[in-house]
């Protein structure tokens, strides 16, 4: 009887034994894992931010493209201008009447 109660002991020793490793590696898994979430809030911070950056350097882009295009166009149609006022000095220089074929829509 008391061999047995000594096993019985030990068994249950043992199985405390077991769940207190286990407890304790759940504790360390949560930890982890707590971890690894603040480090995934920082994360989606720093990519909210730089989303915010890309978006404004973007729209930045877009602007500077706008005004190239609006000082493009200007310069297409001094150019168109000049090309009339070159051509009509040509005429006027060859005694020919002057020429609306390039005037401006």
């Amino acid at each position: 009887e008391l061999k047995q109660r000594k096993m019985e002991i030990e068994h249950l020793q043992q199985q405390l034994t077991e769940r207190e490793e286990k407890i304790n590696a759940l504790c360390n898994s949560l930890q982890t894992q707590r971890e690894l979430e603040t480090e995934n809030e920082k994360l989606r911070s720093e990519i909210a931010k730089l989303q915010q950056l890309a978006q404004q350097d973007l729209s930045a882009q877009n602007d500077t493209i706008q005004t190239f295009e609006q000082e493009n166009a200007t310069l297409v149609r001094c150019n168109h201008a000049l090309r009339l006022e070159r051509d009509n000095l040509l005429q006027y220089i060859n005694g020919i009447p002057f020429n609306d074929a390039y005037a401006l829509p």
